[in-house]
């Protein structure tokens, strides 16, 4: 696990222009896969805080609710800085107390009150060394870690014994070096793993259909047949209804996957792509 401080630096200066920076930093927080935390104070006023930003407040206000779910993202310190009146040293007094974890996330370097002394990308806060990263250090940083988790997880398959294959269905080539010709391979019917995690996907269509729904144009008749099968494949799965999801996702659009891949639910945008063939 590792935990960093937004500051609120990073919410309001990010240009309509530069999405980028919400899906590959605040976004990345939001996959329950990733093993990265966002650090909050004990009373609430980091989080009080973003909600009162008014620059970019409909992507950060959804970005909170994406952060609410279970398990949690945030991380709470055991700080109170209630009694700090300037709201930058509130944010480093957090990241002080976040222990090993002494990184905060600034929109550019060059917003750093003058009165922190500066040098080398580290400041020195109540004799604690904290990192600040500005935007691109941050998504370049959080880049190589899903990278490095990645690549673990690939050698690990890997390793796995070739020859013990296991096949079932209309297989074309299978095996080590195996080659087909004069072949039509047939589309299978995509199913869900094992033990599937049905809370996490009825979480995550409930973010993609809230929102889908705020990004619609109503004239659409494509984006408009997709929302109603995004609902119906949160109800079904809401029931542990394995046919219903694959085949009400079925019927979703390129829109629902390229936002759902924009949002961070990773789960939902694999099942779409999955059961849609996208």
């Amino acid at each position: 696990m590792a935990i960093y401080t937004v500051s609120p630096d990073l919410l309001r200066n990010i240009e309509k222009d530069e999405g980028i920076y919400f899906t590959d930093i605040l976004f990345t927080f939001t996959q329950r896969a990733n093993l990265f935390k966002v650090s909050q104070d004990k009373k609430g006023i980091v989080i009080n805080t973003y909600r009162t930003i008014k620059e970019n407040g409909d992507i950060i206000k959804f970005w909170l609710e994406m952060m609410s779910f279970k398990p949690s993202p945030f991380e709470t310190i055991e700080v109170d800085i209630s009694d700090i009146e300037c709201e930058t040293t509130q944010f480093i007094k957090v990241c002080k107390e976040t222990k090993d974890y002494n990184k905060i996330v600034f929109y550019s370097m060059q917003n750093l009150d003058e009165k922190f002394e500066c040098k080398e990308k580290v400041l020195i806060f109540e004799n604690v060394n904290i990192n600040v990263l500005d935007r691109d250090d941050a998504k370049e940083e959080l880049s190589q870690k899903i990278k490095s988790i990645t690549n673990i997880s690939k050698t690990i398959i890997q390793k796995m014994d070739q020859k013990n294959y296991k096949a079932e269905g209309n297989i074309g080539a299978f095996g080590e070096n195996a080659t087909a010709s004069n072949f039509t391979q047939n589309n299978l019917e995509y199913k869900l793993p094992e033990n599937f995690d049905y809370s996490k996907l009825s979480e995550e269509l409930q973010a993609l259909k809230n929102y889908l729904q705020n990004n619609k144009n109503e004239n659409d008749e494509e984006h408009l047949d997709t929302i109603s099968a995004v609902i119906k494949a949160e109800k079904a799965s809401n029931n542990k209804d394995e046919n219903g999801v694959i085949g009400f996702l079925k019927k979703a659009s390129k829109w629902s996957l390229d936002a759902a891949t924009q949002i961070g639910t990773s789960l939902a945008a694999e099942i779409i792509k999955k059961s849609a063939g996208l």
